[in-house]
């Protein structure tokens, strides 16, 4: 589970800090 929550975090952080578009 932490690890799953942990890829999860970064994840968004990398969207957030690189986004799509």
């Amino acid at each position: 589970m932490s690890a799953f929550f942990n890829q999860s975090t970064s994840n968004l952080i990398f969207n957030t800090v690189h986004p799509p578009w």
